[in-house]
């Protein structure tokens, strides 16, 4: 009886670290990286388990994903567990381009997947980063 005790006490102890460990991991993936004062910034809102598409998602993730590294402020947002952003941005329609000034005030959004869609997503992310 005892062994059996001791067996289910081991088993919820590593379960609740587990589930310690699983949420001190998601808030720190979640958290956005730093802007300096200032910065236009863009947050993304999509299914990050499109990466692998080459059209719609997919490609609306690595044209985000290009001009961070050309300086774009850039965060992304994983629709399938959003937080609290997705209430925060009024997001209705993923995915979702929102690109916020300085001051973190909203001056443009670009939501869907079409054609004619990522085609404006990567115009306003190079408009964002010119010859970077």
């Amino acid at each position: 009886m005892k062994v059996k005790l001791i067996g289910a006490l081991v088993v919820l102890a590593l379960a609740g670290g587990l589930v310690a460990w699983r949420e001190a991991n998601r808030s720190r993936a979640a958290a956005p990286a730093p802007v300096p004062t200032g910065a236009t910034r863009v947050v993304l809102f999509v299914d990050l388990s499109e990466v692998g598409e080459e059209e719609g998602c997919g490609a609306i993730i690595h044209a985000v994903r290009d001009a961070r590294k050309r300086g774009v402020a850039t965060e992304e947002v994983d629709t399938r567990d959003p937080g609290d952003r997705a209430k925060r941005y009024r997001l209705l329609v993923a995915p979702a381009v929102v690109v916020l000034d300085g001051s973190g005030r909203e001056v443009k959004r670009l939501e869907g997947e079409s054609s004619d869609t990522v085609r404006a997503i990567r115009t306003e992310l190079d408009r964002l980063a010119p010859g970077r």
